[in-house]
């Protein structure tokens, strides 16, 4: 008997180190390093860390010597065991690679930054795939103030893509199941209303808030949660976030790509910032910056949006590896100091998008939106506490599994098919489907943030009220 519980014990203790098996990254100053591209090959599986550098294995479906690597550009790729995981406490110290400054003697070609973004758009065509392919994801959607989330919305989403020589809008999404949605929002009414009056009616800006201010109080609650999921989803999906056909080069009537025409090279200018040196590679860092005098790179805003960001590129084949964009306002536009009392910020937005290779071909893995909210700017400042005065959104989609050239992809020729899309809804929660999905690991902040908002409202009082 005393063997049988000597075993039983032995058995709870492995299920109980492995059950949440959280991961620490960090670099050898300890620092945390997040968005490490964590990679399990057997499972074709993607992972991605957070900004507290920490990321859950699923051990579920992992055995003691499933290879896992972990790559972050700049720094050594680091392969290693579930097993040996467990030996080092939890925890991976990546190391760097050696870096050359753009001072140091490169090729005529490569020293060139315009020359190397050229050289991307000509080989756009035989980087990224050409067949169609599948992958399933998670998506966080988020609005908050400084100090809080006041909207949260998760959803396991899968795309349907035909490949990149077909447009954006071939595209389908389809999302399969909620995990969380909670909504505490301080909402300014007359301008929902007013936006969806002139969606609906196609009334001038004067006119639907004059209407709007006319005709809130006749609207029932039903009418108004109803207008403002209308209002929620166009927003969201007017971001056209799925669309990962960056810097797409445009090709002439015989097919050839044109680069004289094309509006990314035309509306930036770039600097080498640095090229990053492995054994195996070479990787160039590049700088996207402002022409001067300013482009119109949102046209509606004229010049007032400045561009800046960056973009890694293999130096082998020209393939995008990361790409991060900023649009920030003109600091000589007279505007700049209203938008910033209104938005609580000068950015526009932040763009972020990250590429992994399978087979030869690069595929979208991470993307992430960040933007300031115009829900509540209109509202009085009497009606706000100070650290409740700015709204924010940010949505992160972590691709996690990828079926390449999918039989279940068929080319629509209508507008970017979004299926089913239930971010914005209240749905019932699906405790089975969500025990062994991939999600995005929480900050510690956030993680606080969600709980506290969950206090308002607990995930089973929030479904059984569907």
């Amino acid at each position: 008997m005393k063997t049988f519980y000597a075993i039983l014990l032995c058995l709870l203790t492995c299920l109980s180190e492995y059950s949440d098996f959280e991961l620490k990254i960090i670099d050898a100053n300890g620092n945390s390093m997040e968005s490490v591209h964590i990679y399990v090959k057997d499972l074709n599986l993607t992972l991605i860390s957070n900004s507290d550098g920490k990321v859950i294995l699923p051990v579920n479906r992992l055995s003691n010597n499933t290879k896992i690597s972990f790559s972050y550009i700049g720094f050594k790729t680091y392969i290693t065991s579930l097993s040996d995981l467990s030996k080092k406490n939890k925890t991976v110290i990546m190391v760097r690679e050696s870096t050359l400054l753009e001072s140091v003697v490169l090729k005529p070609l490569l020293k060139n930054p315009k020359k190397i973004i050229e050289n991307v758009l000509l080989n756009y065509y035989d980087n990224f795939p050409s067949k169609p392919f599948a992958t399933t994801g998670f998506l966080r959607y988020t609005e908050r103030t400084k100090n809080e989330f006041r909207f949260l919305s998760e959803a396991a989403i899968k795309i349907c893509d035909p490949g990149f020589n077909f447009p954006s809008q071939n595209i389908s999404v389809d999302f399969l199941e909620t995990r969380k949605s909670l909504d505490f929002r301080e909402l300014d009414s007359i301008f929902i209303l007013s936006q969806h009056l002139r969606k609906t009616r196609e009334y001038s800006f004067k006119r639907s808030r004059k209407k709007a201010l006319k005709e809130n109080e006749f609207y029932s609650k039903a009418q108004w949660n109803e207008i403002i999921r209308v209002y929620d989803q166009r927003n969201f999906e007017g971001l056209n976030l799925f669309d990962t056909r960056i810097i797409k080069p445009k090709t002439n009537k015989k097919g050839k790509i044109n680069l004289k025409n094309n509006n990314f090279i035309n509306q930036h200018s770039f600097k080498l910032d640095s090229v990053i040196h492995s054994e195996d590679n070479t990787i160039y860092k590049i700088k996207i910056l402002p022409t001067t005098p300013p482009s119109k790179v949102v046209p509606k805003w004229g010049d007032s949006m400045l561009p800046f960001g960056y973009i890694y590129v293999n130096a082998n084949n020209y393939a995008i590896l990361e790409m991060e964009y900023t649009l920030i306002i003109n600091p000589s536009k007279n505007f700049v100091q209203t938008f910033e009392k209104i938005n609580g910020s000068k950015i526009s937005l932040q763009y972020k998008i990250k590429f992994k290779e399978l087979h030869e071909r690069m595929y979208p893995y991470y993307i992430s939106y960040w933007s300031p909210l115009w829900h509540n700017a209109t509202l009085s400042s009497t009606d706000k506490n100070k650290n409740d005065q700015y709204y924010y959104n940010k949505i992160e989609i972590l691709l996690s599994e990828t079926v390449l050239e999918s039989n279940e992809v068929t080319v629509n020729k209508k507008d970017l098919n979004i299926n089913n899309n239930v971010l914005f809804n209240k749905n019932k929660y699906n405790p089975e489907f969500w025990k062994n999905y991939n999600v995005l690991l929480e900050t510690e902040e956030e993680a606080k943030m969600i709980k506290d908002l969950e206090k308002k409202m607990s995930l089973k009082e929030q479904f059984e009220k569907n």
